[in-house]
């Protein structure tokens, strides 16, 4: 008697495990339909046209310029200029492009202009973007050097 009440307690048990396992499950697979979702929405909003690369670098020239202070006080003017006024990335993406920059050895902005440019526009982005963000502060830097 006291071994099949055992039983069925543990049968119990293992049918709860198996229901929350299954909620579990159900919420991975819309999370990663979503996620999929969310890929192929991106795929679709990458800009095209003639002047992107042009674009890019008055873009990271303006971030470059007009921020003192260093990566992280480029942050509000890049997530203007990239999320808002251009809409060349979702605030998702943006967030992703700034984690994965920050996780990246070297200087975060020029991390940041590469990892954009190159998302926007390929390997010419990235390089364009780079240069436009660096011009002033290396003019700047040639100016007192001298």
């Amino acid at each position: 008697e006291e071994k099949h009440q055992k039983q069925i307690i543990a049968n119990h048990i293992l049918q709860i495990l198996r229901i929350f396992a299954m909620q579990k499950y159900e919420k991975i697979v819309t999370h990663n339909e979503e996620q999929q979702k969310t890929f192929q929405y991106s795929a679709q909003t990458v800009p095209k046209g003639k002047h992107l690369g042009r674009k890019l670098f008055w873009s990271f020239f303006k971030i470059g310029t007009f921020t003192i202070g260093g990566g992280y006080a480029m942050i509000p003017m890049m997530e203007e200029e990239l999320v808002n006024h251009r809409s060349w990335l979702s605030p998702e993406e943006f967030l992703d492009l700034l984690s994965v920059s920050q996780a990246m050895p070297g200087v975060f902005a020029v991390n940041m202009a590469t990892s954009v440019g190159h998302r926007i526009y390929g390997k010419r982005g990235a390089i364009v973007s780079i240069i436009g963000n660096i011009a002033v502060p290396i003019c700047i830097i040639f100016i007192y050097s001298s």
